[in-house]
């Protein structure tokens, strides 16, 4: 059987949180001076990405006018509401 490690991350977190006074800046800022030092690859998302409109594909498949909207009432109702 597999060991649960949800026992020991825990004591990680709180060993963490006691070190840190339970402010939140101070533990982000304590972890991310330690992955600077560890010297390991990490992913930054202190800068924003930035997408322009014209790298979008997400474009409608049908005009919305009134023109093309259902008139509900006058359909008729699924086979099983017969």
């Amino acid at each position: 059987m597999i060991p649960d490690p949800t026992d020991d991350i825990r004591a990680i977190k709180r060993k963490l949180s006691d070190a840190c006074n339970n402010d939140i800046r101070r533990i982000v800022e304590e972890t991310r001076r330690h992955q600077r030092e560890s010297g390991r690859k990490s992913v930054s998302v202190e800068t924003p990405i930035e997408c322009s409109r014209s790298d979008s594909t997400n474009n409608p498949l049908q005009r919305s006018s009134e023109a093309n909207v259902l008139d509900v009432e006058n359909l008729s109702s699924p086979p099983a509401e017969r």
